[in-house]
C-alpha cells in the first residue's frame, strides 16, 4: 500500500507554510488487525469495536478524556466483553451518556 499524500500548513512568522508530505500512518483496520496478530487473538468484531468505542466515549464523557483507553483496559483486564463493559460504564453514568 502507498501511502497517501496530505497536505499540511505549518505556522510561520508571516503566514503559513503549505507543503506535501507522506502519510506514513496505517489505517485503523491495518493497525489492529497488526497488534491482533502480534497478541495471537482475532481483531475485534464490527460489533465489538461499536461497543469498545462506545465504552470509551461514555468514560470520556463523565470523566477525562484520559479515562477513556483505561476504562476499556480496565474493562478487559476484569475479564468483561466490550458490551457488558459498556452497559456497566452506563450504569455508572447514571443511566447513559
Amino acid at each position: 500500500m502507498s501511502a497517501p499524500i496530505i497536505t499540511v500548513k505549518q505556522p510561520r512568522l508571516n503566514g503559513w507554510s503549505i507543503k506535501e508530505v507522506s502519510s506514513v500512518a496505517q489505517t485503523e483496520t491495518e493497525w489492529l488487525n497488526s497488534l491482533a496478530a502480534a497478541l495471537g487473538i482475532e481483531p475485534p468484531t464490527a460489533e465489538e469495536r461499536d461497543a469498545i468505542l462506545s465504552l470509551a466515549a461514555t468514560a470520556a464523557h463523565v470523566s477525562e478524556r484520559t479515562a477513556a483507553p483505561i476504562s476499556c483496559w480496565l474493562v478487559a483486564r476484569a475479564g468483561l466483553g466490550a458490551a457488558e463493559g459498556k452497559a456497566l460504564a452506563d450504569k455508572l453514568a447514571g443511566g447513559g451518556a
